[in-house]
């Protein structure tokens, strides 16, 4: 969430709300610094020239904004590589 322009402040606010757990900015912090460079890895990985099968799907998923909770779309494409293996491809949100 952070990853997507949710500050520190409103990701400690929307764990606190659903969860009921509070934790510091700064903890936000260290957690998304700590995983930033993998994160960027996995994004720019290099993918297979084929995958013989591809599944498209989107979740259906809670997301507070502004003070609302509104249900909004995450898609994900998962492929199937040439050995049988199953990999994710990517996640989008849909944003309006």
């Amino acid at each position: 969430m952070h990853a997507c322009g949710l500050s520190t402040q409103d990701f400690r606010d929307h764990l606190e709300d659903i969860y009921q757990v509070e934790v510091s900015c700064e903890l936000i912090s260290h957690v998304t610094n700590g995983i930033i460079n993998e994160v960027r890895e996995w994004q720019n990985r290099p993918l297979n020239a084929q995958y013989p099968i591809v599944y498209l799907d989107a979740l259906r998923v809670n997301i507070r904004e502004q003070g609302q909770i509104i249900k909004e779309a995450v898609y994900l494409a998962l492929g199937v590589n040439t050995e049988g293996h199953k990999e994710l491809l990517g996640l989008w949100i849909k944003k309006k």
